[in-house]
């Protein structure tokens, strides 16, 4: 007889799901790692064609992350749907991905520490039926903003709308789902009709996988937390529920 308690290979991939209105041309948010485990991803804004934030890799290493989609809906042979850049950083890898879709990366290596507040931002601006990301990020070491890239692709002229901030477990090997994981997030904004504005209603996601190892909530400091694998208790937001606020 099988066994039904088999334990998943990773941790469960949790969410904070932020409103933001389809003509909103930019998006900023702010995560703080406060313990991490190899081979995880900390997303501070997953926005319609792309998302951007900090991984630790299988060996250790540190970088940030920006990456965009290809055209996903259009399959007409005729229509070029791979997206493209037209700005790299210094020192930034961008190359091709695939599997969960495919599209462009980029890396750039940036050794960021626990308990250390990275801001990101990501702006857009259409150019008829394609619209051009700009990917950036907060180095903390030189106090000022650095353009990782702009990757256009294929949208048919759409902007931004709702965002995601999300902690995945991306090693997959069994172990990783014992290992806890947790990051804040702080401060985000959407600017729309030339004003930045908050999001007060935030809800907590996860992939559809049933352990509940999972956890989300707001510290007495203001930030918002998701928190998976390991010994983590669901005892502060109930799945598919509004975080509450202090």
């Amino acid at each position: 007889m099988a066994d039904r308690c088999v334990e998943p290979n990773a941790a469960r991939s949790v969410h904070l799901r932020y409103r933001v209105p389809d003509h909103a041309t930019s998006a900023q948010n702010t995560v703080s790692v406060s313990l991490s485990q190899t081979g995880t991803y900390f997303c501070a804004i997953n926005f319609r064609c792309g998302y951007m934030g900090i991984q630790e890799l299988y060996d250790g290493k540190k970088v940030v992350i920006f990456s965009v989609w290809d055209n996903k809906t259009d399959d007409d042979p005729e229509i070029d749907r791979q997206a493209k850049a037209t700005y790299q950083g210094q020192g930034v890898d961008i190359q091709r991905f695939g599997g969960e879709g495919t599209g462009l990366r980029c890396l750039l290596p940036y050794d960021w520490a626990l308990n250390e507040k990275t801001i990101f931002r990501v702006d857009s601006e259409t150019d008829g039926t394609w619209t051009a990301y700009s990917g950036h990020y907060f180095d903390q070491r030189k106090n000022e903003w650095f353009h990782i890239a702009t990757l256009k692709t294929l949208t048919q002229g759409k902007l931004i709308c709702d965002c995601v901030a999300f902690v995945e477990d991306f090693r997959r090997d069994g172990k990783s789902f014992h290992e806890k994981r947790k990051a804040c997030f702080s401060d985000f904004k959407y600017l729309a009709d030339d004003q930045w504005k908050g999001c007060d209603n935030v809800r907590f996601t996860a992939d559809p996988t049933t352990v509940l190892n999972i956890n989300a909530g707001c510290e007495e400091n203001g930030n918002l937390f998701l928190e998976t694998g390991g010994d983590t208790c669901n005892c502060d937001t109930p799945l598919n529920e509004t975080v509450k606020t202090k």
